[in-house]
């Protein structure tokens, strides 16, 4: 038993009908009909349409994330801009957000796969493990506690990219909504409800 969500985007001349008849489709294809005595309902309350207006899709699906776990089943209007070609500053961001991507991929490959060194001692548990079989019976957490078996230079350097990409993500996004607040006048209007069901 659990929870899903899904944020669905209608074009804003859709009717209201239409859309409440979408999302309760939805519904009743990801809830859990049992708990509803066998019947399908589609979503457990009806879509309540709103008046805010988002900038973008990001600001709209942030808002309604928020409002999940009570089914409150929100929709809300946002801005669609039309494909644009990146601006110099948004493509260099992009590729530096590519190459630290790459960087931390490279170090979360096992790490004791293929050195000269024949076990590797877990700091945490004690373990003594064989580093023959570092990247086929376990990679880089130590299979008896979990606990991370790498240099904790390596952790530092992973910390450090990590926030250097989410440092490069929020430039970038500054960037795109830059580009798109010079194109408002050519944006769409569009819904987005947040639908939940219990499944």
């Amino acid at each position: 038993m659990g929870h899903a969500i899904e944020m669905l985007t209608f074009p804003a001349e859709m009717s209201r009908d239409k859309i409440k008849a979408e999302c309760n489709e939805w519904g009743s294809c990801n809830c859990d009909p049992y708990e509803r005595g066998g019947f399908h309902g589609g979503l457990p309350s009806e879509v309540k349409f709103t008046d805010r207006l988002f900038d973008n899709y990001d600001a709209a699906y942030e808002y309604l994330e928020s409002t999940t776990g009570s089914y409150r089943e929100i929709a809300v209007k946002y801005l669609e801009y039309p494909p644009m070609k990146p601006s110099k500053a948004a493509e260099d961001l992009e590729r530096r957000i590519s190459e630290y991507h790459k960087r931390i991929n490279a170090l979360d490959a096992p790490h004791y796969k293929g050195v000269k060194q024949a076990t590797v001692k877990c700091k945490h548990c004690g373990s003594s493990l064989a580093t023959k079989f570092c990247g086929d019976t376990y990679r880089n957490t130590c299979p008896v506690c979990r606990n991370d078996l790498r240099p904790q230079s390596v952790l530092d350097k992973i910390s450090s990219y990590t926030a250097t990409v989410k440092d490069l993500k929020k430039r970038l996004k500054a960037e795109v909504d830059k580009q798109n607040m010079k194109n408002r006048k050519s944006a769409k209007v569009r819904w987005m409800v947040c639908c939940e069901v219990h499944c």
